[in-house]
C-alpha cells in the first residue's frame, strides 16, 4: 500500500473525523495536487461556519473547484452508482463523496468496495428491489443519512417494519421514508415501526411525506394510524425537523399532533399540501408545544382559510409561517 493509499484509507475508515481529511489534504499539497487539497479544506471550512456571507463564499469556491475537477475526483465510485429519477448520483461533503444513490441489490453486491472507496455517511436507495437485508447489516451503523424514497415501503411482500426497527439504524440523523410516484408507499405498519423503534435516539430529521394515509382509509384503520402519528416523535429526543407533506392530513390529525409533548423539540414542521382547515390552524395557534418552531409550512393546503385565521397564524408565528 502506498502512502497515498494509506492516507485515503484512513479517511474512509473514519468518516466522521476531519483530521484524516486534512492530513490527506496536506499530502496532496506536497504532491502537486493543490486544487484537490483546497477543495477538501474549503468544504470543511464551509461546513463549520454558520449561514451567512462567509459560508456562501466558501461554498461558491468549492462549487467552482468541483466544476473543474468533478469527473476526476468522482471517478472511483462512478461505476457503482446510478442517477435516480430525482436527485444526484453522488454528493461531495467535506471534500469527498459522502452520499451515493444506488439500487439496493447493487449496493449489497458492492458494499465492501464502496466503503473502501469513499467515507460513506449517506445512502439513497431507490427502485423496487428488496431492502429487507438492511435489518441485519451491521455496516449500516456507519450511515448518518438514509433516503428510502423510491423504494417499496409498504409491508406487502417485504418486511419493511423490521427494517425500520433495525438496531443498525441507530446512528441515523436523517431518515427519508417519503412516498414517491406510485411505488409502495409507507403504510400504518411502517409508520408504527418508526414510532415504536428505540433506535432513533440521534435522529434529527424525519420525512414521511407523500404517504397517503388518511384519504379513503377505513375509519378503524384511520383511528389507529392517527394515534401512531401522534406518538411519532416520542422516542426521538433529538428530532428537530418533521415533514408530513401530502399525507391527506385533516384537522383531527393535526389538532392531536400539535398537543404532543415531543412537539416542543421541533424547529421545522412541514404540513404543506394536506387538507388542513380552520380548526386545525387554530389548534396550531394555541398550541403551547410549538414555541420553538423556526418554520411552519402550511402552503398548498386544499382548503382556503378565512382571512381571520391567516391573521391568527401570522400573529402567532410571524414570518416563521409559510402560507
Amino acid at each position: 500500500m502506498t502512502e497515498r493509499d494509506a492516507l485515503y484509507a484512513a479517511v474512509c475508515e473514519h468518516p466522521d473525523d476531519d483530521t484524516p481529511r486534512l492530513v490527506f489534504a496536506d499530502w496532496l499539497d506536497e504532491h502537486n495536487e493543490g486544487a484537490r487539497a483546497e477543495f477538501i479544506r474549503v468544504q470543511i471550512e464551509a461546513e463549520r461556519l454558520p449561514a451567512g456571507k462567509k459560508r456562501a463564499a466558501k461554498e461558491a469556491r468549492a462549487t467552482e473547484l468541483l466544476a473543474a475537477h468533478e469527473n476526476e475526483w468522482a471517478e472511483p465510485i462512478k461505476r457503482f452508482v446510478e442517477k435516480p429519477l430525482y436527485g444526484p448520483a453522488y454528493v461531495f461533503r467535506r471534500g469527498f463523496v459522502e452520499t451515493v444513490a444506488v439500487r439496493p441489490i447493487k449496493f449489497l453486491e458492492d458494499i465492501d468496495d464502496l466503503f473502501e472507496l469513499a467515507p460513506l455517511r449517506g445512502l439513497h436507495f431507490f427502485d423496487s428491489g428488496s431492502i429487507d437485508w438492511i435489518a441485519g447489516c451491521e455496516r449500516m451503523l456507519r450511515i448518518r443519512e438514509l433516503n428510502l424514497s423510491g423504494c417499496v415501503l409498504s409491508a406487502s411482500g417485504s418486511d419493511v417494519p423490521q427494517v425500520l426497527r433495525s438496531k443498525y439504524l441507530a446512528n441515523l440523523v436523517s431518515l427519508n421514508a417519503s412516498g414517491f410516484d406510485d411505488n409502495g408507499h409507507l403504510d400504518s405498519r411502517g409508520l408504527a415501526a418508526i414510532a415504536n423503534s428505540k433506535h432513533f435516539q440521534k435522529l434529527e430529521r424525519l420525512d414521511v411525506g407523500n404517504n397517503w394515509m388518511f384519504g379513503d382509509t377505513p375509519a378503524r384503520t384511520a383511528t389507529v394510524t392517527r394515534k401512531v402519528l401522534w406518538r411519532l416523535g416520542a422516542n426521538m429526543p433529538a428530532l428537530r425537523e418533521l415533514c408530513l407533506t401530502a399525507m391527506e392530513l385533516k384537522c383531527d390529525e393535526v389538532s392531536g399532533l400539535v398537543g404532543q409533548p415531543w412537539g416542543s423539540c421541533l424547529r421545522k414542521l412541514d404540513l404543506s399540501s394536506n387538507e388542513l382547515g380552520e380548526a386545525g390552524c387554530r389548534a396550531l395557534c394555541v398550541s403551547k408545544r410549538l414555541a420553538n418552531l423556526e418554520e411552519l409550512d402550511l402552503r398548498d393546503n386544499i382548503i382556503e382559510l378565512p382571512t381571520a385565521t391567516k391573521r391568527e397564524l401570522k400573529a402567532r408565528f410571524g414570518k416563521r409561517v409559510l402560507l
